[in-house]
């Protein structure tokens, strides 16, 4: 016998029709159960419930309509399809066996072994479908008790936690205000019960707005929405909410609340701070600079970034790669100064396990690791006519071939140097190869020096200042005027490295609540003696006339001298020409 085949009892105290009954609902498909009388069925029925039962009207003692009221009361959730089978035929018998409970009628006159089959078939199918939405009605309620025990955990959990949690019903009034809710808003909760969540949330018109179509919204449409919270206990917060839908259903909905007051303020300080990718000043050299740092940018050329050592190459280079296309993609810096061959060679390229002794595994290059992005090399005058060949090779054909390799790699890197050396002088000498120099220099920006943009002295100082006092805890107000006097005059060798450092010493000098010019390095002050700086003179001491004439008129090598870019010393000859 087929165990999965639907069970049926049959009751009917007459034996032709009871044989009749069960051929049929064999041939159905069903597995058919007989008793004779009521008391036989109930017992059966007892032992293991059945989803379908046909039963005579008329039987000896109960009746078949008295088993079924029977049955039917005695249910515990069990909704057998139950057919009444009779040779009564009056319309009266029809409300009869519907007002006792069963599902179906139908008359003895009426049975063959088709009528039947098709019968048996129908009231199974009937049963299959009732199994299944009390099978789903069973899980549906064990998961919703699941679900309650879970709310009542999660709302003692969040009560615990710093986050806000509110409970909206589908008309937007508070059902549930977390203790997080109530330190976040200032509000206690038995002010917000009952109450709509634009009464508890005293934000800002544009948070509120912004939050009202969120919550009309789908999930997966919603983003955290920030918003102005003015209390009535202190200084406003700045807090983010995130909407979620109730797991229960019923349009309801939960607001989580997140405290973002720290860094909301510590992006504020960053972006006064930061007023062009990290690079502070408002001097002539630093417009252009920027100018050309954007209009560079946009076009995927290698740029040689030039300049003296602390000038802020890499800042140069970082402010093109967040300028690109290409921002949002890996930015990878490597300073080449004091590296071997073998090593600069498996840093840039990356090396196969094995290829040399300590190669243990396989490594991928600062090429494959900045691929879409943009790779820095700094000091690239330092890197050997060796290595050079392969960087030149991946620059031509955008692929590269790891160290202990034999296939090439495609790469797709947009390629920044830098180098304070003079590199041209460097080819000159046989230490640098002139095609990697001329393919490197396609586009050329100079890191103006310190001296070449006196104007941002001060304000880098005090920059360096005020992060030196937030990492210190001295509470030094600023500087003297005698000592700003000593940094613009100064040449600073070191450029803006070398500012930064010399705070530094300063702050920690300090006894007072300003820096005095003798809290200043002894560099800067005069106090150790230290000869004039190596190199050109001052740009502010040097006129553009001198500058042409130690360049023999060579009009890049006069900006380098001043220390310039040369659109820079174009408009500067455009301005004196025009002035004579």
């Amino acid at each position: 016998m087929n165990d999965n085949r639907i069970r049926v009892l049959i009751v009917d105290d007459e034996t032709a029709p009871l044989k009749l009954l069960e051929t049929s609902a064999a041939m159905a498909g069903l597995a058919p159960t007989c008793a004779t009388d009521a008391a036989q069925a109930m017992e059966a029925h007892a032992l293991d419930p059945f989803p379908v039962i046909f039963l005579d009207w008329m039987m000896p003692g109960t009746t078949g309509l008295e088993l079924c009221s029977t049955i039917r009361k005695a249910a515990d959730g069990v909704w057998p399809v139950v057919v009444i089978v009779t040779a009564r035929e009056t319309p009266v018998d029809l409300k009869e066996a519907l007002a006792a409970g069963a599902d179906d009628y139908m008359t003895k006159s009426a049975m063959n072994i088709e009528t039947l089959r098709i019968r048996f078939t129908i009231a199974s199918n009937i049963a299959e479908e009732r199994q299944k939405r009390r099978t789903a009605e069973q899980a549906l309620s064990r998961a919703h008790a699941t679900l309650e025990k879970r709310f009542d955990d999660l709302c003692l959990a969040l009560n615990l936690l710093r986050i806000g949690a509110i409970l909206l019903d589908k008309q937007g009034n508070i059902r549930f205000f977390s203790k997080g809710a109530e330190g976040l808003l200032g509000v206690r909760s038995e002010h917000a019960l009952g109450k709509s969540w634009k009464i508890a949330l005293s934000a800002d018109d544009p948070g509120k707005q912004e939050l009202e179509k969120a919550l009309e919204t789908g999930e997966q449409a919603r983003h955290k929405i920030p918003m102005k919270i003015e209390t009535m206990a202190g200084p406003g917060r700045w807090i983010e909410v995130e909407i979620k839908d109730d797991p229960r259903g019923d349009d309801k909905k939960i607001l989580f609340l997140y405290d973002v007051s720290d860094i909301h303020n510590l992006r504020r300080q960053l972006e006064k701070e930061s007023k062009f990718f990290g690079m502070l000043g408002k001097s002539p050299a630093m417009e252009e600079l920027k100018r050309q740092i954007q209009e560079f940018a946009q076009i995927n050329w290698t740029v040689m970034i030039e300049g003296e050592t602390g000038a802020g190459k890499e800042l140069i280079a970082r402010a093109i790669h967040f300028s690109s296309p290409r921002k949002d993609k890996p930015f990878v810096a490597v300073n080449t100064a004091g590296l071997s061959d073998s090593l600069l060679a498996s840093q840039l390229f990356g090396h196969r396990k094995g290829s040399f002794t300590g190669a243990t595994e396989d490594h991928i290059g600062l090429f494959e690791s900045a691929q879409g992005g943009t790779l820095f090399l700094d000091e690239i005058g330092d890197i050997s006519p060796a290595v050079q060949v392969s960087l030149l090779r991946a620059l031509e054909q955008g692929c590269i071939i790891r160290v202990g390799e034999s296939h090439e790699r495609k790469i797709n890197v947009r390629f920044l140097a830098a180098t304070h050396k003079d590199l041209a002088e460097e080819a000159r000498a046989g230490r640098m190869r002139q095609d990697l120099l001329f393919r490197i220099r396609g586009a050329r920006i100079t890191a103006p020096p310190l001296r070449a943009r006196r104007e941002d002295i001060e304000l880098l100082a005090r920059h360096f200042l005020s992060v030196a006092k937030a990492a210190t805890g001295k509470g030094v107000e600023g500087f003297a005027q005698e000592t700003v006097e000593a940094m613009m005059e100064y040449y600073w060798p070191g450029n803006v490295r070398e500012l930064k450092s010399a705070v530094e010493y300063s702050l920690i000098r300090c006894r007072g609540q300003f820096i005095l010019k003798q809290d200043l390095p002894p560099e800067i002050t005069g106090a150790a003696p230290m000869g004039k700086p190596s190199g050109p003179p001052p740009p502010r001491e040097m006129s553009i006339e001198e500058a042409m004439r130690q360049s023999r008129g060579n009009r890049s090598k006069a900006a380098k001298l001043l220390g310039i870019s040369r659109s820079t010393l174009y408009r500067r000859i455009e301005e004196e020409e025009g002035a004579q």
